[in-house]
């Protein structure tokens, strides 16, 4: 695909290289300067702009009225930071469009529901007699960066949005810990170091963040453990599955 540019049909627009980086931020902005995109709402692209180079946690299904059958719409499913992929989908249907996901790893930028960047999302303080959880993982501390899929799914459980990094140590030391946290004031981390028994798990709020990737884990290990090119997407007016291998194969559904 390179740096082409596709539309609703079976081929590629005919917007030359140049080209792109404009186009890519007209499609992904909502900028009121320019009349194209004065509309009401971040679904109701025009014609030209069936195309999507921006992420989105689920297809609107205004992106494939507007595609002709056959046509193709490809865009990234990101279901929240750095939880997702590029798949592509063909109308095949009135009321049905589908595709896989690609083999590699890429992304586009978020796709902006109000003009400016709006109010950012807000994270409580857990309290201080917020009950503290301690336990062990087997599982990879590092595994929202070394295995995309389970951390994909384990995203979408946890919600689009959260903060993910590491913690612990300084400038000239390496980070002791990988930690997470959710608006709800949850937050999880997990020592990088580990011995005999695993790496120790420290949890506080309402949900247990780890436990999360470690279900989402064992969902992927009893799919046959796939990777991003037996993952498919079905979209309809009602409802957007994740499969593997076939339609038929339900993993999870978009919201």
């Amino acid at each position: 695909m390179g740096n082409g540019c596709w539309r609703s049909g079976p081929g590629p627009a005919t917007t030359p290289p140049c080209c792109v980086t404009v186009w890519v931020t007209r499609v992904c902005s909502r900028s009121t300067s320019n009349p194209i995109l004065s509309q009401p709402s971040a679904l109701d692209w025009p014609d030209w702009a069936t195309a999507r180079r921006c992420s989105v946690p689920a297809v609107p299904w205004a992106w494939v009225e507007q595609t002709r059958p056959g046509g193709v719409i490809l865009t990234d499913i990101k279901v929240g930071l750095v939880a997702g992929n590029l798949v592509r989908l063909t109308r095949v249907a009135a009321d049905r469009t589908e595709g896989m996901f690609d083999a590699g790893q890429a992304a586009f930028m978020e796709l902006r529901h109000n003009p400016g960047a709006g109010p950012r999302t807000a994270y409580a303080h857990a309290a201080d007699d917020t009950p503290i959880l301690e336990s062990v993982t087997a599982l990879d501390p590092r595994t929202p960066w070394s295995n995309p899929v389970v951390w994909f799914l384990a995203a979408s459980r946890v919600g689009g949005h959260y903060r993910l990094g590491y913690t612990g140590g300084d400038s000239r030391d390496a980070p002791e810990a990988v930690s997470m946290t959710t608006p709800d004031g949850s937050h999880a981390e997990i020592a990088l170091a580990g011995d005999d028994d695993g790496h120790r798990v420290v949890e506080t709020g309402p949900v247990r963040l780890w436990q999360q990737v470690e279900q989402a884990h064992h969902q992927w290990e009893s799919a046959g453990r796939p990777g991003w090119p037996r993952l498919g997407l079905v979209v309809t007016p009602t409802a957007q599955t994740i499969y593997v291998d076939e339609p038929g194969n339900g993993l999870i559904s978009l919201h």
